[in-house]
């Protein structure tokens, strides 16, 4: 019981928990007046039910959209129009044929669930593919003619792809903006948390992306050397974050408010990145007032150690400032080359998972008894809205369980909020004069709610995505008000379904997490081998980070596992203890980095070695103790 609750609390939390820097409030909004537009001339035009299936493709193909250069969006929403269309098609096509619609079910959940082979947007775009089935199949609902709904769904599409793109020129470098102020966003998220979780790893991963970003919009010459500085600023002042953890005994007021006072800039920098440039209503100046209150409070420092760490803050921060207010090498200045993209072929990579053991397989293979054997309920049973179940698979199903059991938590949430959203919004419409208007301009808004918040807040997202679907079926005839129990008593259903199926010999992170643990503590003493002789630093921090997110995500994912049917052979760990050690680790990757930072100040402690190897053996020990029984 114990247990449970602990893995019941733990995914509560993350439901609630809002990422803010990954809210995408620009995209949703664009996508949300599309909407709106779309559905108020087919309303005006009297063919609302053919603007209903183009909203679906303008949001569904928004989804699949990424941050990104304009020939790699080009690239991903095509292939998303071509496979999300064929399951919108498939879907009307054998909706009305139960042993056919079981049949097709199960090929294209198969082919949907391997589509993670070719990466994640492989993933998505299979996931999307799914859920449209499922939706079309059936729901009662829009033009109800394959070939038309396809080609509606394909306009939608289109429109999306041409307005996504011409509010997008290539040589404002919108993409790579966007990918240098999420940087920031991320860095003001980390330096707002207290304690080791002000070493998210999540800079350091956005600092990357933006690199990538560059590379695929071709900047080249300053352009280049303008947004590499701005990447290298946000993952200087990361470390030198990291580092004040190692001294926060000495005044914990002190370091809150430094970190504070970074958090602040860092969103500066972010907003005067992310304000397109020309628009009114500009941001600049707001980071350099910002960076005022972190160089005041270097001499505040109450500690010399603090104020050498103050000023590795201040710096690279101060360097970002004046990137920022200075003349953006963008439009006309910018320099940008015509990107060579790398294409790597599919069949090699569709091949190398091909093996029943391989994880992408297995998930395959799980995703088409859990959609195949919804499906197969949802046509046995044959009541309205039966197809929620797939419905609900599609969207939840993950490769592994602890995804999955939030997953799960969370579509719950989303959905009740949903549901009584609509319900309530249907009450308070009805007798209004121009009702159906104001429900139009309600899916839109929900369209927009759907898109900010997808990769920010997953019960929001639902929330989003539960009232679009809702409020499309209530426009074209379906009155939803009238089977909230059923809708909710069918994502419950096939909540738990997927979990059933999840649990039979679940892929465990236990094992997986042991050996991160090890390697990461390899790398913490090579790192501190590579300070101590001055050779080799920067690659051997590398490596930390790169073990460090790996043991993280290794340990996060075996504390919300649960217990499975027909448990696989292997080593166990109990994940309270692990993470424990993950912070003992990071508390040691800490004293390393800060001795780096204040090796050339005078200020390093050489006695401090000896606790980091102390520290580093009894991590070590404490690992090799980690493994329990398997039960």
């Amino acid at each position: 019981m114990e247990r449970s609750g602990r893995v019941a609390t733990e995914a509560l939390r993350a439901c609630l928990r809002l990422q803010r820097s990954a809210v995408q409030w620009r995209a949703g909004l664009r996508t949300g007046v599309l909407i709106t537009i779309t559905l108020l001339i087919g309303l005006g035009s009297g063919r609302l039910e053919s603007a209903l299936s183009v909203a679906i493709g303008l949001l569904f193909i928004a989804i699949a959209d990424c941050t990104d250069a304009r020939s790699v969006r080009l690239r991903t929403m095509l292939w998303a129009i071509l496979w999300v269309g064929l399951g919108v098609l498939l879907g009307g096509l054998v909706g009305d044929f139960g042993a056919v619609h079981v049949a097709v079910a199960l090929v294209l959940a198969l082919a949907c669930g391997y589509a993670g082979a070719l990466g994640p947007r492989g993933g998505l775009i299979g996931v999307l593919t799914l859920v449209l089935f499922a939706f079309y199949a059936g729901a009662p609902v829009v033009v109800d003619v394959a070939l038309v709904d396809t080609g509606l769904f394909v306009l939608g599409g289109l429109i999306t792809i041409a307005v996504n793109l011409l509010l997008s020129p290539p040589r404002r470098l919108e993409a790579a903006r966007a990918a240098i102020a999420h940087a920031y966003r991320e860095l003001q998220d980390a330096a707002t948390r207290r304690g080791v979780e002000l070493a998210a790893p999540t800079v350091a991963g956005a600092v990357m992306t933006g690199r990538t970003v560059m590379g695929h919009e071709g900047c080249v010459g300053e352009t280049a050397a303008w947004a590499g500085r701005l990447l290298s600023d946000a993952e200087r002042t990361r470390r030198a974050l990291l580092a004040l953890l190692s001294e926060r005994d000495i005044d914990a007021g002190y370091v809150d408010r430094l970190c504070s006072a970074t958090a602040d800039t860092s969103r500066a920098v972010a907003d005067e990145l992310s304000w397109p440039p020309g628009l009114p209503g500009g941001r600049r100046g707001r980071s350099a007032i910002a960076l005022g209150a972190v160089r005041a409070l270097i001499d505040q420092a109450p500690d010399p150690r603090l104020a050498a760490l103050a000023r590795a803050i201040a710096e690279p921060l101060a360097d970002a400032v004046a990137s920022v207010d200075g003349l953006w090498p963008t439009g006309r200045r910018a320099e940008i080359a015509h990107p060579t993209l790398p294409r790597a072929a599919i069949l090699p990579r569709l091949r190398a998972h091909l093996s029943l053991s391989d994880p992408i397989a297995e998930h395959a293979i799980r995703l088409t008894i859990a959609f195949g054997g919804a499906t197969l309920a949802s046509v046995l049973i044959g009541v309205s809205h039966a197809y929620w179940v797939p419905l609900t698979v599609a969207w939840v199903a993950k490769p592994d369980l602890s995804s999955t059991v939030s997953r799960v938590t969370m579509r719950i949430i989303g959905t009740i909020l949903g549901l009584i959203a609509v319900s309530v919004l249907l009450l308070a419409a009805q007798g209004l004069p121009d009702s159906r208007i104001v429900l139009v301009v309600a899916v839109g808004a929900t369209g927009a709610l759907t898109l900010a918040y997808l990769s920010a807040n997953y019960p929001l997202a639902v929330l989003g995505i539960t009232s679009f679907v809702l409020l499309v079926e209530y426009l074209s005839g379906d009155d939803a008000r009238y089977d909230v129990v059923a809708r909710l008593l069918a994502t419950i259903i096939g909540g738990v379904w997927v979990l059933l199926v999840a649990s039979i010999r679940p892929r465990r992170s236990s094992s997986p997490a042991l050996a991160a643990l090890r390697a990461t503590v390899t790398a913490l003493r090579e790192y501190a081998a590579a300070v101590r002789t001055g050779v080799g630093v920067d690659t051997a921090r590398s490596r930390v980070l790169a073990e460090r997110t790996s043991a993280l995500t290794a340990v996060s994912a075996a504390a919300l596992e649960t217990r499975g049917l027909w448990e696989r052979p292997g080593e166990r760990l109990d994940p309270d203890r692990a993470a424990v050690i993950l912070t003992d680790i990071i508390t040691a990757a800490s004293s390393i980095l800060a001795e780096e930072l204040l090796e050339n100040t005078g200020q390093a402690d050489p006695l401090l070695w000896d606790r980091i190897d102390s520290a580093l053996d009894d991590l070590d020990a404490r690992i090799g103790a980690l493994s329990v029984p398997a039960r």
